[in-house]
């Protein structure tokens, strides 16, 4: 919730100059339809139709939406490193956890978020094998408390699934209007254009 309010809110506002309350009016039911079904791929022709309804062109929003649905994964770039922290934590490896080990954690994140497919749950597989890369605990049991990860994945997936699409419809309209402040502005041309109607009388 911080990172939508405060991060695309702000990033929104800079970038339209407006109310970003009022320029997500039209992107709620995207946001209410991948809350329901968990899937950034599911919820493509939603997001698009509200693309759309926000006034993102279509050659901007068919790429952007498209792309951002595998690629741009903000809830599940959080979800990784907080669900670690808490396995390691729970289990007491959080001294294993050093300055390269935060840094790993990022990258890796980063990279599995970019990775994980747009279905629901998707996330939640690939957790135990980043906290055995980042804690170094290769043939390690499951933690217990990985239990607890699995009981509140359900709720857990819905939120992620609608910060990622709130993300895609932020960039989508920031972009669209960064195009429309780097394109110059268009020369109306009238029908008749009264140099060549001069010479057209000066020749007859």
């Amino acid at each position: 919730m911080l990172h939508y309010w405060v991060t695309l809110m702000g990033f929104l506002y800079l970038a339209l100059r407006t109310s970003p309350l009022q320029a997500m009016k039209a992107c709620w039911p995207a946001q209410v339809f991948a809350f329901c079904s968990a899937s950034s791929a599911a919820t493509l022709p939603v997001t698009l139709q509200c693309g759309e309804q926000a006034h993102v062109p279509s050659s901007v929003g068919s790429f952007i939406l498209t792309m951002g649905a595998t690629l741009n994964m903000n809830g599940t770039s959080i979800y990784f490193p907080c669900a670690v922290v808490y396995l390691a934590v729970s289990t007491g490896d959080e001294a294993k956890f050093t300055v390269v080990s935060y840094i790993l954690l990022a990258l890796l994140s980063t990279m599995a978020a970019a990775a994980a497919a747009p279905v629901p749950s998707a996330a939640l597989v690939l957790v135990l094998p980043m906290f055995n890369a980042v804690c170094g605990t290769t043939n390690a049991p499951t933690p217990a408390n990985f239990s607890y990860l699995l009981a509140m994945d359900f709720l857990l997936d819905r939120f992620r699934t609608w910060l990622n699409v709130s993300g895609d419809l932020v960039v989508a309209q920031c972009v669209a209007a960064m195009e429309k402040q780097a394109m110059p502005p268009r020369r109306v041309s009238s029908s008749t254009d009264p140099e060549e109607g001069d010479s057209s009388l000066s020749s007859r």
